[in-house]
């Protein structure tokens, strides 16, 4: 007996073969004929083996596998005293999801509580393969054990190789606490095409929405190959994508309550340079006359991402109130992201206060919650006198210096 004629090379598979089954069945007390049958009736069906012929030449004629062959052997039986341990059986097998997008896939399989497994190991057979040539690039699938409320085992795991359209074969074997290995179970999951994707779905997560119209408008006048805003692919970002975004939106614009959670989360995460191009975007948009109802759309959201614009210079203004006592609040404007310091001066020049405020995004600081808050107190905690002093800033390149007035 062989597991295949010499046309025909011999396919194992960890413990998965033609000997494997052969043997199997005569610990089960198979004739050697039966036993040939059942192992050849398995090799056929499964998708790593059916290329294999196993040979049966019991009368020595040099032809295998004729009548003559099957009724030497038919009544007999190779001695066994061995003992086997019980095996463990997987009698249900269930891959989620059986129909799969090309690309990065988790796949489930579920094994019923009964079942004593401590691992599962998985063979992706892709649609690609031949049995009758070579293949060497068989990929494990790593599984991970979970249990769920049933006590059904369930092993997770990921595989990239889903790289072609079509039928892919799944061959899943588990293993005991015992080091006891299974039948292999096998099923099929279809691989199709990804979906086309959305237009104007800009960060590709199916859904057209602000998200998408905060990094087109974020790019808005940027130009070159390779801008996730450029929706129209014309290698610039302008007023055509942002229709484009805006004429895609779905419902989520129609909710206020949906718009403002939005909004609210999208503009702490926008850099100067991105609220820079939104601004430029809005200066677009309001300058036509007759704008369509993209264009309003477009307008409406970037104007509640950004209803404030960022000043075009960096200033000083005057505190308030003043004359005061003994607190004060010193408002400024940031044109550009920059360390901010600002120092308090007495009438003969000397410093009595140091303030650093740090790294500061582009702004206006100007509400007493955002503006430099002088207390009147000196560096060392002392209240100062009435009388006039001066406060200065120092931004960047920027430097000024403004007077105050303190009345007790």
């Amino acid at each position: 007996m062989t597991s295949a004629d010499a046309e025909n090379q011999a396919q194992i598979y960890r413990v998965s073969s033609f000997s494997r089954f052969l043997f199997e069945n005569i610990r089960r007390n198979l004739t050697i004929s039966q036993s040939f049958e059942d192992a050849t009736l398995r090799m056929e069906k499964s998708v790593i083996h059916n290329s294999q012929w196993p040979q049966l030449e019991a009368d020595g004629d040099g032809n295998p596998n004729q009548p003559s062959d099957y009724v030497l052997v038919k009544d007999r039986y190779l001695p066994d005293d061995i003992e086997p341990l019980t095996k463990p059986v997987m009698t249900d097998l269930v891959a989620t999801p059986n129909r799969l997008e090309q690309g990065l896939t988790v796949l489930t399989v579920r094994i019923p509580g009964d079942a004593a497994m401590s691992q599962v190991s998985a063979l992706i057979v892709p649609p690609s393969f031949r049995a009758t040539g070579r293949f060497d690039d068989w990929q494990e699938l790593k599984v991970l054990q979970l249990t769920d409320p049933d006590g059904d085992r369930i092993f997770a795991g990921s595989h990239a190789g889903f790289t072609a359209s079509g039928t892919y074969q799944l061959i899943v074997e588990a293993e005991d606490v015992n080091d006891n290995i299974s039948d292999p179970l096998q099923t099929e999951l279809l691989v199709v095409g990804p979906k086309a994707p959305l237009t104007g779905d800009v960060n590709g997560d199916n859904t057209v929405n602000i998200f998408d119209l905060v990094i087109a408008a974020g790019q808005f006048g940027q130009n070159g190959l390779g801008l996730m805003g450029d929706v129209n692919d014309d290698q610039s970002v302008n007023i055509f994508d942002l229709v484009i975004v805006a004429g895609n939106f779905g419902q989520t614009l129609a909710a206020p309550s949906m718009v403002v959670k939005i909004e609210l989360t999208t503009r702490r995460q926008l850099t100067t340079l991105q609220k820079h191009h939104i601004a430029s975007a809005i200066d677009q948009l309001e300058s036509s006359s007759n704008r369509s109802n993209e264009e309003e759309t477009a307008l409406k959201v970037l104007k509640s991402i950004l209803p404030e614009r960022l000043p075009t210079q960096t200033r000083l203004l005057a505190n308030y109130p003043n004359p005061f006592n003994p607190e004060t609040w010193i408002p400024f404007q940031l044109a550009q992201d920059t360390t901010v310091t600002a120092r308090i001066y007495d009438l003969t020049g000397k410093q009595i206060r140091v303030i650093e405020l740090g790294h500061l995004s582009a702004g206006n600081y100007v509400e007493s919650n955002r503006a430099i808050y002088w207390d009147g107190k000196t560096e060392t905690g002392e209240f100062v006198s009435s009388g006039t002093y001066f406060y200065q800033i120092d931004a960047g390149d920027y430097r000024a210096t403004r007077k105050m007035v303190i009345l007790k």
